[in-house]
């Protein structure tokens, strides 16, 4: 039996969220938790579904990105949180993962990197350094 990764997704932009979730959805190893694009229906989601992985793109909402994480930890405390992102660069991404997240991701990522990032962050072997030597090789390579 294959072991699937449940994923839930917050999104203040209902189109970006569900394009998002259909990337999710076709994937055979995930398990599609639901979207919510405001934080009473993610807090609400969350006691309900308890996912392995919190995507959340913590643009547009009042909250700042550290309470995000804050309730999402308070609610689900074993849900680890990628955070779905404009930019991964340095120094911007450092201000991501000192809110506190286990990963980030570019909204401009190929859809099959989210997902391999998704499953090491599920797996536990996502290392930020390997991850951003791999991006820098595929930037270099596309230029």
């Amino acid at each position: 039996m294959t072991h699937t990764t449940t994923v839930m997704a917050l999104d203040a932009l209902w189109p970006v969220g569900r394009a998002l979730a259909r990337v999710f959805q076709r994937n055979e190893s995930i398990s599609w938790a639901g979207l919510a694009i405001d934080t009473p229906s993610w807090r609400e989601m969350l006691i309900a579904a308890q996912p392995d992985i919190a995507l959340i793109d913590p643009l547009g909402f009042r909250e700042t990105t550290h309470q995000l994480v804050k309730l999402t930890r308070a609610v689900s405390p074993d849900t680890r949180i990628v955070l779905f992102v404009p930019t991964i660069a340095e120094p911007v991404v450092q201000r991501w993962y000192d809110a506190g997240a286990d990963a980030c991701v570019a909204k401009w990522m190929h859809p099959d990197l989210i997902l391999d990032v998704v499953a090491q962050v599920r797996r536990g072997t996502f290392r930020r350094d390997e991850f951003w030597e791999l991006i820098s090789a595929n930037l270099a390579a596309a230029s």
